[in-house]
């Protein structure tokens, strides 16, 4: 008798709850979704990814912490902050890095590489399974009310993939649930069939959620120690040439095309600051440079090299960024000679042709060697 009353109160809870939440079409709630989601000038949310393999009992899991900014970069709308356990992905003002923390390394796209890859970023972990993407998608339709944790959900479904690959059925669903409540996502999941027998299910996990119809403007902070590398060369590791070591001599160009050589200042000291564009520990080296009561030592001559942007960028790095002494290009085989794979990377050489110092990524320290005393 009891179970019979309990089971009547939960009918009638139910019937209540989908009462309310039913004053709007199926169709309607996901266009309201689909506009929160899309057209917020600022969302952040947490999201674990749970990751079946699918061919051990093994689960991945992977939690991540997202910010998004509207902002009209060329390869996606969105300025992105995306923070993991492994690594963090950072896409602001159309420039995009890496950081790993395993080996404390920050990757950075070049222009070129942005133009080939720029794309391909979306199915990043961060970002494949997230309600941006999705919402993207033609051709989702309502497929039933259902319930998450005792809330009632609304739930989505699109063919993703129907076709055979060398006699295989391959066969993929995408299901979206929309809480009517608040119309947000809870939960996007991934179905895919071989044949019709269960390859893989992946389920993303939403929480957490704030929107904002002002942005409070984004900002990474650099994590500290991490060296800069271009992508493409993250398996490079040169050797940097070490103290005692004879500087290489190289003849380069400056901005104004006239030639620079190391010989150049024969008899004093040089300081070399091996640096690229979009590189965080970069601007802060020329930040500090820049500032009104540094001065380098009186018998110091300090020159940018940079191994990898071309004149014509590095001019209009110039025209917003200050490098307060002669910057020098197409200085690839220059870094290769020095053993440069990470930036920055700074050397100090002494008057008689020898590195003194050398170091890769910010070091305080070593800045500190070519500061002219107080």
């Amino acid at each position: 008798m009891l179970q019979k009353i309990l089971s009547n109160i939960f009918l009638i809870g139910t019937l209540m709850i989908f009462g309310c939440e039913h004053k709007i079409t199926p169709e309607k709630l996901f266009d309201l979704s689909k506009d929160k989601y899309l057209n917020s000038e600022y969302y952040t949310y947490q999201t674990v990814l749970i990751w079946p393999h699918p061919f051990l009992d093994e689960i991945d899991t992977f939690r991540y912490h997202l910010q998004f900014e509207k902002f009209p970069n060329q390869y996606y709308k969105y300025n992105i902050i995306g923070s993991g356990e492994k690594y963090d992905l950072v896409y602001i003002d159309n420039v995009m890095n890496d950081y790993f923390h395993l080996d404390s390394t920050a990757i950075v796209y070049t222009e070129e590489q942005m133009e080939k890859e720029g794309d391909s970023f979306k199915n990043s972990m961060f970002l494949v399974f997230g309600p941006i993407n999705i919402f993207e998608m033609p051709d989702f339709e309502y497929q039933k009310d259902t319930s998450i944790s005792g809330k009632i959900m609304r739930k989505y479904l699109r063919v993703d993939m129907d076709t055979l690959i060398e006699d295989i059925k391959v066969y993929k669903e995408l299901h979206i649930y929309i809480n009517p409540a608040n119309s947000e996502v809870p939960l996007i999941r991934s179905m895919l069939y071989n044949n019709g027998k269960k390859q893989q299910f992946i389920d993303a996990w939403f929480e957490n959620y704030v929107f904002e119809d002002r942005s409070p403007g984004l900002t990474y902070d650099l994590p500290v120690g991490y060296t800069t590398k271009v992508r493409g060369e993250e398996k490079t590791n040169r050797n940097l040439l070490s103290e005692g070591s004879k500087a290489p001599d190289f003849e380069l160009q400056n901005m104004e095309g006239n030639t620079v050589s190391l010989a150049d200042f024969k008899g004093k000291r040089v300081f070399l600051d091996f640096s690229i564009i979009n590189c965080g520990w970069c601007k802060v080296a020329l930040d500090e440079f820049s500032k009104p009561e540094f001065e380098f030592a009186e018998d110091v001559v300090p020159l940018y090299i940079n191994p990898v942007d071309n004149k014509e960028r590095l001019k209009s790095y110039l025209s917003k960024i200050d490098i307060p002494f002669p910057a020098l290009t197409d200085a690839q085989k220059t870094g290769e000679a020095y053993g440069v794979s990470a930036y920055p990377s700074f050397f100090i050489i002494g008057k008689d042709g020898k590195i003194e110092a050398s170091f890769a990524g910010y070091n305080p320290d070593l800045i500190e060697k070519i500061r002219k005393s107080k």
